[in-house]
């Protein structure tokens, strides 16, 4: 999917893959873009695995806070700051494809190592053909949600929420609404903050963690649970459950990561009225935050890493699974790379300000998302995307319904249950154009059975959205 994206949209790539065939294994690179008028490979390397610091297998110790020492090799960097330089205009976004099944590619920090010497936006291209997501873009809403578990090193709470607040709403130009949600202990402090600032009761909503105290602590375990659908953290409970009907754009978390063998997770308090487990906080996986995000009517996820992070590379595994499941932006968000705050608010600019908007070109961040919001139309139609247009086609009549277009046009953000049902219609989609590589007969019945499954589904959900008020509420 991602090859023909390139190729429609005309994009400079860094491709990425794994050559496990062979021992030791290979990592190969490999530079793509427009070559005297055809898309094409421009250049290549290979190295071995080993001389990037990508181990055969992961060690629990060593992806520990800063995890593994993940380097580039100088004669790589060299070598595409020479012929990007040569070949593609200055300031041109590099997208970095990352070539499935890619392993542990995707815990690398390649912003990091890469941005610095080529001093350009790099942005990580999605392996789906899938639409963008379905917004109204006259609004922002948002969750703050930042927990620092008692058995985790500490950070600046406090301090990065509010410079985080700020950022977002001097960078947003729509009229945007922040939901923050933390910690009981630093509730008091960050009430009087937030009032000082002036901003309680307007941009920005407080939660109070005294209302979460229905929802029961869970038990302790390394375990990160894959089962999708449910949601059974009481953060998670809580945060959905205090929106009231109100659906939102954007879940950002500050919090520590986690890695269970090669599952990413983000870290919490026992509840957020109880922090006083020191041995064990307690996990949140990519299943359960993606049942979170579509209940929620999220289309997109921010993930902000610490000082003294747990597990950096658990943080930027979740990060890049959820952009692999669902489609919709993903960012990654090195706070002690950007403590100004500045790559942050370019990143909200880019992705929530009216296009066309520039990407940031920062060390500090990773991006998924779709290359329509940085190249605006496609380039080019390709006779690959030509064909497997029908099939794209096919599955977008769905969430096509007129009703349902002018809901998402309007001056106030849908209620959740209606966000909530395009995201599973556009998740489904997501399934049906991986189905669509299936041929024969019975794979096409089934992807007609699924399409008019969804059809019917998104009916049933205009016609009650036609009795609905903005809010939630009938």
């Amino acid at each position: 999917m991602a090859e023909i994206l390139k190729r429609e949209y005309d994009l400079l790539t860094l491709k990425v893959s794994l050559n496990t065939a062979e021992h030791p294994t290979r990592a190969t690179f490999e530079l793509e873009g427009r070559v005297e008028g055809e898309f094409d490979r421009i250049d290549g390397w290979e190295f071995f695995a080993e001389q990037i610091g990508l181990p055969e297998r992961l060690e629990f110790r060593k992806t520990l806070y800063g995890g593994y020492e993940f380097s580039l090799p100088g004669g790589l960097l060299d070598a595409l700051r020479q012929t990007i330089a040569s070949t593609a205009p200055e300031g041109r976004p590099l997208w970095l494809h990352l070539v499935k099944p890619y392993g542990y590619l995707g815990m690398v920090p390649w912003e990091r190592l890469m941005q610095p010497a080529l001093k350009i936006p790099i942005l990580r291209l999605p392996d789906f053909l899938a639409n963008p997501p379905r917004e109204t873009p006259s609004v922002l809403d948002a969750i703050l949600c930042s927990s620092l578990p008692a058995a985790k090193e500490s950070f600046m709470v406090m301090d990065h929420l509010t410079q985080m607040v700020e950022k977002i709403l001097s960078a947003v130009p729509r009229r945007t609404t922040i939901h923050i949600f933390t910690d009981r202990e630093w509730y008091p402090a960050l009430e009087h903050r937030m009032q000082d600032m002036d901003l309680l009761g307007g941009p920005v909503k407080l939660h109070n963690p005294e209302n979460a105290g229905a929802y029961a602590a869970p038990e302790p375990t390394l375990q990160v649970s894959d089962r999708p659908g449910r949601i059974e953290n009481p953060w998670l409970l809580w945060i959905r459950d205090a929106l009231e009907g109100r659906s939102i754009d954007i879940a950002h978390f500050i919090c520590h990561g986690f890695l269970s063998r090669d599952r990413g997770a983000l870290a919490f308090s026992e509840t957020p009225l109880r922090n006083e487990d020191r041995n064990m906080a307690r996990f949140v996986g990519a299943a359960e935050l993606t049942a979170f995000l579509t209940q929620t009517g999220a289309w997109s996820a921010a993930f902000s890493s610490p000082e003294q992070n747990y597990s950096q590379m658990g943080l930027r595994q979740i990060a890049d699974a959820i952009a692999q499941m669902r489609p919709g932006p993903v960012i990654h968000h090195e706070i002690p790379l950007d403590f100004d705050g500045e790559a942050l608010a370019g990143i909200y600019r880019f992705l929530f300000g009216p296009p066309p908007q520039p990407p940031p070109a920062s060390p500090a961040l990773f991006t998924y998302c779709h290359p329509s919001r940085v190249t605006g139309k496609p380039k080019a139609r390709t006779l690959a995307r030509v064909a497997f247009q029908r099939i794209v086609d096919a599955a977008n009549d769905v969430p096509s319904h007129p009703l349902l277009k002018k809901i998402f046009k309007a001056d106030e953000n849908v209620p959740s249950w209606i966000a909530a049902s395009q995201r599973f219609i556009e998740q489904q989609n997501l399934d049906l154009l991986k189905r669509s590589s299936e041929t024969g007969a019975k794979a096409g019945k089934s992807i007609e059975g699924m399409r008019q499954t969804l059809k019917q589904i998104q009916d049933v959900i205009a016609k009650v959205a036609d009795t609905t008020r903005s809010g939630g509420k009938p």
